[in-house]
């Protein structure tokens, strides 16, 4: 099963689920991943040997992925948006030139942001953006070094 990074909501349901099948005698084998769309890619890969993982909604679509099913909905992922201080003008005046955090490549917050930022007319080449994780983006907004994080994560998340 192919999860997400370490200390990670999706980490911490992998650990439960194989929690949960060990009762069972199933040895469930966590891969852990940078998230959603690096999942996806190992899932449409047979030698990949995952064959099960966390995707969040929107990634894929039937068309796309005509051979994977999803098993339902383990829980809800707010796309959250943090920005330091107050900001004026247009959503692209605001965010030209600044420094963001929109996670790792492989992770469905890289992939979401950037389609969100492009339908709204933002170029991604207007601004600095970082691939930090859910917690170094804390941090680093915390200590100034960024302008703004996005992340798709459960509020259960560290």
């Amino acid at each position: 099963m192919a999860t997400g990074p370490e200390g990670g909501a999706l980490s911490e349901f992998g650990d439960r689920y194989r929690q949960i099948l060990q009762r069972s005698g199933v040895d469930l084998q966590l891969v852990r991943t940078p998230g959603g769309a690096e999942n996806l890619v190992r899932l449409r890969d047979p030698r990949s040997r995952v064959s099960v993982a966390f995707v969040e909604s929107g990634l894929t679509s039937p068309s796309e992925s005509p051979d994977l099913v999803s098993l339902g909905t383990i829980t809800v992922e707010p796309l959250w948006m943090f920005f330091r201080g107050q900001m004026q003008g247009s959503v692209a005046q605001k965010l030209r030139g600044k420094r963001l955090s929109i996670e790792p490549e492989g992770s469905a917050t890289r992939v979401l942001a950037r389609r969100l930022l492009a339908l709204n007319g933002i170029e991604a080449a207007s601004m600095d953006l970082l691939g930090l994780t859910p917690e170094r983006s804390a941090e680093a907004l915390l200590r100034a070094e960024i302008d703004g994080a996005i992340m798709l994560t459960s509020w259960q998340s560290p």
